[in-house]
């Protein structure tokens, strides 16, 4: 003031404090729009609140929506009951487990009701099983118990990072991994027999199969407790609870006002299937374990038929007389880096390998020792085979492994079949006498041969039957084995002979580390004898 009266206000000053007022205003009026809408209407009357886990649980705001659902509904006692509403495929391990513990805690302090809309697989069904009352429409889909989990990777080591021990980088053992798998699954068994009781009509092993049911199927077995709509689970909710007045909220919307965003539900509801690059980076965990049906996840990506990286070329001339042929010209399923300990036992005997990605028929022209073939991605030409037979015609020997984790057997039955030997579509199972999972196959059932000499067991790793006329059988799974497409419950031959042609259905179990798995190590040996004996 330079006249000693005050100066009016700054026009522009004045706006700015009427902005900041209605700001103001405006963020306390959401305040208690939000505090009357979550606090003051939960606890005004009676309420049935409803959790409504729909969609995968596969991030931490998926998981976290839910469990702050419960936590409104614990520390409300205006609300008496609750209705779960699921419609979902499951999710990360970690994040599904969290959710079900969170809803056996809220159903342990208020009755609460759960009904399937749509589908409750794998870590959905889970979700379900936290309820005493299970209720699903007709033709929903239940069940679906399992595990999918991703195999560690093969650390290659690198002087540029150094690790303090050798699991530090990989945190797993691939040789021990099917058993911390199984134990994963174990748990969830658990939690299907501590649940659902005497109320199951089925087999704990056959619940570990894995198939999904259809809603009255799934009540006929006793995996759910009724056929109910929506509304009937909400007045069986209330008549739990004793109440006859009261009020229906979401609880589940209510806390997405103030945490809208939520991945898995937006994926759902856009019907998006799932990557597995997506999955590992959201689980951000050494060992990526799923409670998913695979059918929601990327197959090409998960199970996708593996276009191996030799392709036919031309090598230089290298005289094979007398060698062990491994032929790769037909981007077979064969891995030197991890079957360096089956070429080291050839090696060690005084032979020598050759890997062919060349002319083949050109290469047997040499009469070489022996020819191993495995499963191929690319179709051998009718004067390939014919080559192959009359190599075999004049002595030479052929080894034939089928993988069915790497490819159909429809290639290599086009030369198998020339010596009255096929290998099945599908692959070997046993949910209970296996090696940590399923279709990890022991085998103990074996014939007098310089091939079997010493064996006790040998464990294969997703394996196939192998089928053979008036043939020399030399390893047969259990009774209890099933072929899968077929559903044809065993024995299967395994390991099968005719004249100088061994057909195998397996190639992992040669591969490291599984070779040195039961006497898996042995068998390898008595391969490669027969292999470069005269």
């Amino acid at each position: 003031m330079v006249d000693g009266r005050r100066e009016s206000m700054n026009p522009l000053s004045k706006r700015s404090l009427i902005v900041f007022t209605i700001v103001l205003i405006v963020v306390l009026l959401s305040t208690l729009i939000v505090y009357e809408r979550v606090v003051r209407r939960v606890a005004a009357k009676d309420i049935v609140g409803v959790i409504d886990v729909r969609g995968y649980i596969i991030a931490e705001e998926d998981r976290d929506l839910y469990v702050k659902a419960v936590r409104l509904a614990l520390e409300n006692e205006s609300v008496k009951a609750v209705v779960v509403r699921v419609d979902s495929g499951g999710g990360i391990a970690p994040f599904c487990e969290d959710v079900y513990l969170s809803l056996r805690k809220l159903a342990e302090s208020k009755p609460m009701v759960v009904v399937i809309e749509g589908i409750a697989a794998s870590g959905g069904f889970m979700i379900a099983l936290a309820s005493d009352y299970i209720y699903a429409t007709p033709s929903s889909l239940v069940g679906n118990v399992g595990v999918i989990a991703l195999a560690p990777v093969i650390v290659v080591p690198t002087e540029a990072i150094l690790e303090t021990g050798p699991y530090k980088y990989a945190a797993f053992s691939i040789r021990e991994f099917p058993f911390t798998v199984r134990r994963i699954l174990n748990n969830f068994l658990e939690i299907v027999e501590e649940r659902r009781g005497e109320k199951l009509n089925v087999s704990i092993t056959e619940v570990a199969e894995g198939k999904l049911y259809v809603g009255l199927r799934a009540l006929e077995l006793g995996l759910i407790d009724g056929i109910y709509s929506y509304p009937e689970a909400v007045a069986r909710a209330a008549e739990l609870a004793g109440v006859s007045r009261y009020e229906v909220v979401d609880l589940t919307r209510l806390v997405e006002e103030s945490e809208p965003t939520n991945l898995g539900r937006s994926l759902w509801e856009g019907s998006k299937i799932l990557s597995p690059q997506m999955l590992r980076r959201l689980s951000r965990s050494p060992m990526d374990v799923y409670l998913i049906p695979s059918f929601l996840i990327n197959e090409s990506e998960l199970y996708g038929l593996r276009a191996w990286g030799f392709e036919e070329s031309e090598t230089p001339e290298i005289n094979v007389t007398g060698r062990v042929v491994i032929d790769l010209s037909h981007k077979n399923a064969f891995f030197p880096l991890l079957m360096v300990e089956f070429l080291r036992r050839i090696n060690a005997n005084g032979v020598k390998f050759y890997l062919n990605t060349g002319n083949l028929t050109r290469i047997l022209e040499m009469k070489p020792k022996s020819l191993v073939i495995t499963t191929p991605y690319k179709e051998y030409t009718p004067s390939e085979v014919k080559a192959i037979r009359e190599f075999v015609e004049n002595g030479g020997k052929l080894l034939l492994m089928h993988d069915p984790g790497a490819y159909f057997p429809s290639y290599m039955n086009f030369i198998s079949h020339e010596f009255g030997i096929l290998f099945a579509t599908g692959y070997l199972y046993n949910l209970d006498d296996n090696y940590g999972i399923y279709r990890n196959i022991p085998v103990r059932n074996f014939t007098r041969s310089e091939l079997t000499k010493e064996l006790r067991e040998v464990v294969a790793f997703t394996c196939t039957a192998v089928y053979c006329h008036e043939c020399e059988v030399l390893a047969i799974t259990s009774n209890t084995t099933v072929l899968s497409i077929l559903d044809v419950t065993g024995p299967h031959y395994f390991i099968v002979r005719k004249g100088d042609v061994l057909a195998i259905g397996d190639l992992t179990f040669l591969m490291d580390p599984f070779v040195v798995v039961a006497d898996n190590s042995k068998l390898l040996d008595n391969i490669v004898e027969w292999l470069i004996e005269d």
